[in-house]
């Protein structure tokens, strides 16, 4: 079965430590965590200690090697996105990987939903399966089919295209966004 180890830290190189970008619509971040979306997490009492006691250039190392830091956001990880999308379920390591990765940058529901929508457009018209339901949630059933999916290599790429698709329409939208292009399109693997 997959694990959280390896994903994590092929996220964790993605991600990198402190950021506060202003185009950045999750905000203050580090190690991927969102003051945004995790306000009450301990990371940000003790990042906003750091910056205080440092002022934030000379805070921005301190913060980026801190143990308890780099700690409290695994444990974030794992609980949130990992273990919500069952994935230490998973057979295959590098759909586990993806699937993880892709939740912590687009959200469990995106990334369980590009599985879905993975896993119907490889069955061949439901000829090796039925399809799934495209419900933003992994359970028995999806993990049984992608398991004993008979390709795996085939799915990976198409979990990638989506996610490829998926940061093309944010900077459409956006054009702000677009200075992400190179960072996000790192996470998309093709071959």
């Amino acid at each position: 079965m997959a694990s959280f180890d390896v994903a994590y830290k092929i996220t964790l190189g993605h991600e990198g430590g402190y950021v506060n970008d202003p185009d950045d619509t999750g905000g203050e971040t580090i190690f991927g965590v969102t003051r945004r979306d995790w306000p009450k997490s301990p990371i940000w009492p003790r990042v906003d200690l750091l910056k205080k006691q440092y002022g934030l250039s000379k805070a921005i190392p301190i913060m980026n090697s801190d143990a308890q830091l780099l700690a409290w956001a695994k444990d974030l990880f794992k609980k949130n996105y990992w273990d919500v999308n069952n994935l230490d379920r998973v057979s295959n390591q590098s759909i586990a990987n993806e699937v993880f990765d892709t939740g912590v940058n687009m959200g469990i529901g995106t990334a369980a939903r590009f599985l879905q929508r993975g896993l119907n457009a490889t069955n061949r018209n439901q000829v090796l399966y039925k399809d799934v339901a495209v419900d933003g949630a992994i359970g028995n059933g999806t993990l049984a089919v992608l398991n004993s999916h008979p390709n795996t290599p085939l799915l990976y790429k198409v979990l990638n295209v989506l996610q490829g698709a998926r940061y093309i329409d944010i900077m459409e939208s956006n054009s702000k966004q677009e200075k992400f292009a190179v960072s996000w399109f790192s996470r998309v693997k093709i071959n």
